[in-house]
C-alpha cells in the first residue's frame, strides 16, 4: 500500500520462511500469531506489555515499535509458502527513525529508556513464534486469537480502514476465526476484511 520499512541499526530485522499446509483463508492467522509471539516476547525479556492493532502492528504508550508482514504465495487450494518479516525498533534512537515516523512511530530503546538484549529478545521471538506457529497447524488458532485480544485496542474502537475493496469507517465488532476483522460500517452494513491498514480515530 505504498508504506515504507525503514530499518536503521541497532533494530532486529528478519525474515521467516514458513510453509503451513493450511488453506489461503487461513494467511491473516499467521500474522495474529506472529504478533502475540513478539508481543509476550518483549514482556518476558523486557517486563514491559505491548499492545496489537490489527492486523499487524506492536504498539507501546499507542506508538508503533514493531510491523509485521506477511507475503503469501498460493498453489492450488493451499499455502505453498509464507515469508513472514517482522521488524522491531529495539536500540534505535527516536532520532534516527524517518522524521515523518516519529510521531507515530517509538522504539523499545526509547520507550524503556536502556539498550535492549537484541538476542535475547530475537531467541524469544522464534520460542515463542513456534509455539503458537504450531498451536495453529494443530487447529488450536482459537487458542492464539484469546491470547492476541487480550492486548488488542481495535476491537470496540471506531477506525477508518482501506482495504482491497476501499476505504470504510465505522465501529469494530470482532476478530472472527480466520483473522478477518469485522466493522460495523457507518450506515448500517457489516463487513469483513481479511487484509488492510487500520487507523483508529478514537483512542
Amino acid at each position: 500500500m505504498g508504506s515504507v520499512w525503514a530499518s536503521p541499526r541497532g533494530g532486529i530485522w528478519l525474515s521467516v520462511l514458513l510453509r503451513p499446509k493450511v488453506a489461503p483463508i487461513n494467511a491473516a492467522c499467521i500474522t495474529i500469531a506472529a504478533a502475540v509471539s513478539v508481543a509476550e516476547a518483549v514482556e518476558e525479556v523486557l517486563g514491559v506489555k505491548p499492545q496489537v492493532k490489527w492486523p499487524n502492528d506492536l504498539l507501546i504508550d499507542g506508538r508503533k515499535f514493531c510491523g509485521i508482514l506477511a507475503e503469501s504465495s498460493i498453489r492450488g487450494e493451499r499455502l505453498d509458502f509464507v515469508v513472514l518479516g517482522i521488524g522491531v525498533n529495539a536500540n534505535v534512537k527516536l532520532e534516527e527513525l524517518p522524521e515523518e515516523l516519529r510521531d507515530s512511530a517509538t522504539t523499545l530503546y526509547s520507550a524503556l529508556g536502556r539498550p535492549i538484549p537484541r538476542r535475547r529478545l530475537l531467541d524469544a521471538i522464534l520460542r515463542r513464534l513456534e509455539l503458537h506457529y504450531s498451536a495453529l497447524l494443530q487447529g488450536r488458532f482459537p487458542e492464539v486469537l484469546e491470547r492476541w485480544k487480550a492486548l488488542d485496542i481495535t476491537i470496540g474502537r471506531r477506525v477508518v480502514a482501506e482495504g482491497p475493496g476501499g476505504r470504510i469507517a465505522g465501529k469494530v465488532l470482532d476478530v472472527d476465526g480466520d483473522g478477518s476483522l469485522i466493522v460495523q460500517v457507518d450506515g448500517g452494513s457489516v463487513v469483513r476484511l481479511r487484509a488492510g491498514e487500520v487507523h483508529i480515530l478514537e483512542m
